[in-house]
């Protein structure tokens, strides 16, 4: 199988990259690349130094920094490339360095069919000329190998069908006739692994210990068995390939097997991430919060103290999910993403920012929305972890009876989640609910009497509407001056003002109450 441009797209570090110009050439062969900015071939001998430097179908990688305004000398540079049989070009900072590129200059790398392939500034600030290369390196390094060709056959046959990447891992790992597991350096949790069950849990809780995890590569011997591990680092993920095989197994090549695995893994990154982060989120939720305060070390975005996160159901997906991922990625901030029973939980960390316009528009356009497919929960600016992990595993536990409880709204915010957790508590608390009826007693007992609406209008008015008369009325299909007059009557017969704040929070937790189970109010 021979390497080709088209290939470097299935790549970790070029999968936001574009193909702007060029395109009939991506059948053009693919050796490995070469970084260089010394681009400005009029000069000191450039291109000179670029025909000895530069071998025949290697893809250059540069920001052309030095004509960068210079349509001419970037058309001399492509024809340059061009004959010396170059399998391409890779612009990096493309909008930053080089602000366009020419129509003049597209349309040489046209006629030539010559690609020229752009990573966008702003999307790939976190990419890196290292990353590019090593990616395209480890594409080439076992051309040659026909085991190492057919496992990446296999693998993108695989992540095109939408198939998982236990399966691709299992293939490398029956080649070499060993075990491969996939461990988070930082928490210790095995990721993915192809041992069974009984396996798994036999090395987590007796050889993972042992093994030095801080070391960049290491192979040890343990009671006859042979440990091989190769530490793995892009973007959001630090992990440590292990590979366990038997001291009597055959020599085994460990570094084709990593190659295989490491293009794997960046295959599958954007999943490892939510296998990481649902390591995480099941911490929170089943109250390991050392564990989870260890494992978030690395999601903490500079002096930020205050974290985020959003709630909703999987299925259907939501598009502000992966809007709001979107953004992060492109502001370099890392974020905890998996999933809790039918829920996918999103926890990331940034400093408040009231002219944050990107994500609050973001919010506010899918709360205006209102989906009726499904609720979400998004609450912002929490101070401490404490508060964060409390307010995540609560809401997950009882998104049921939150959801019951907002009924009629799509959108649920911080205030929203503590007030639905404070109610489902006190519906087993005597004494709160005994507070409850005293203050809704004249109300049920006017409703009682004369058949009214008061009680069931007051709780959409609260609850659902956000003290909002119009949309009461849209809600109950009513004029807006009958909700207001209701409204009205219900306050007085209470006795309240809901001017007040304490009378307000009073009443509105009572009602809460009584949403959620009427008969206790009988």
């Amino acid at each position: 199988m021979q390497i080709l441009v088209r290939d470097i797209f299935r790549l970790q570090s070029l999968q936001t990259a574009h193909l702007i110009a060029g395109r009939e050439g991506i059948l053009r062969p693919l050796c490995g690349g070469t970084i260089l900015e010394m681009t400005e071939l009029g000069r000191d001998n450039a291109s000179e130094l670029l025909s000895f430097s530069f071998k025949p179908q290697e893809i250059m990688i540069t920001a052309l920094y030095n004509v960068k305004n210079d349509v001419k000398s970037q058309c001399d540079v492509i024809r340059a490339l061009n004959k010396l049989n170059a399998a391409g070009l890779i612009v990096f900072y493309y909008g930053l360095v080089v602000q366009k590129f020419d129509q003049r200059v597209l349309d040489l790398c046209d006629e030539l069919n010559f690609p020229l392939v752009v990573l966008n500034y702003n999307d790939n600030k976190h990419i890196s000329y290292a990353d590019v290369l090593n990616d395209v390196l480890s594409l080439n390094r076992y051309e040659n190998d026909s085991f190492f060709r057919s496992i990446i056959s296999s693998m993108w046959k695989t992540k095109d069908s939408g198939g998982s990447i236990q399966e691709v891992l299992s293939q490398i790992a029956n080649q070499g006739e060993l075990d491969i597991v996939i461990i988070d350096t930082l928490s210790q949790n095995a990721l993915c692994s192809t041992m069974s069950g009984n396996r798994l849990n036999t090395f987590l809780n007796n050889e993972l210990s042992r093994l030095p995890f801080d070391a960049s590569r290491f192979e040890l011997l343990i009671d006859e068995t042979k440990y091989c591990g190769r530490h793995y680092y892009t973007d959001y993920l630090e992990l440590s390939v292990l590979f366990v095989l038997s001291q009597r197994r055959k020599r085994v090549d460990i570094d084709s097997l990593f190659t295989c695995t490491k293009l794997c893994l960046d295959l599958w990154r954007h999943a490892l991430v939510s296998t990481r982060g649902g390591n995480i989120i099941n911490a929170i939720i089943r109250g390991d919060w050392q564990q989870a305060h260890s494992d978030l070390g690395y999601y903490r975005h500079g002096d930020a103290e205050q974290w985020n996160f959003l709630i909703c159901s999987r299925t259907p997906s939501l598009p502000l999910m992966h809007e709001v991922k979107s953004l992060l990625q492109s502001e370099g901030i890392a974020f905890i993403n998996g999933g809790y029973e039918q829920l996918e939980i999103l926890i990331f960390n940034r400093a408040p920012d009231p002219d944050a316009e990107a994500l609050n528009a973001l919010v506010l356009s899918a709360q205006a929305a209102q989906d009726p497919a499904g609720h979400f929960a998004c609450a912002t600016n929490i101070s401490g972890e404490s508060e964060l992990f409390s307010l995540v595993s609560e809401t997950a536990k009882e998104w049921a009876f939150t959801c019951s409880l907002y009924k009629n709204r799509y959108y649920m915010g911080r205030f929203e989640l503590i007030e639905a957790i404070a109610c489902k508590q006190d519906l087993r608390n005597e004494a709160a609910i005994d507070r409850a009826r005293q203050i809704l007693d004249p109300l049920i007992e006017y409703d009682r009497r004369r058949e009214g609406v008061l009680l069931e209008t007051l709780q959409i008015y609260l609850i659902d509407c956000d003290c909002s008369y119009k949309q009461t009325a849209a809600l109950t299909y009513t004029h807006q001056n009958t909700v207001q007059y209701r409204v009205r009557k219900a306050v007085s017969l209470l006795g309240g003002n809901f001017e007040q704040a304490a009378a307000l929070s009073a009443v509105f937790h009572a009602i809460c109450l009584y949403r959620q189970d009427p008969q206790i109010f009988s």
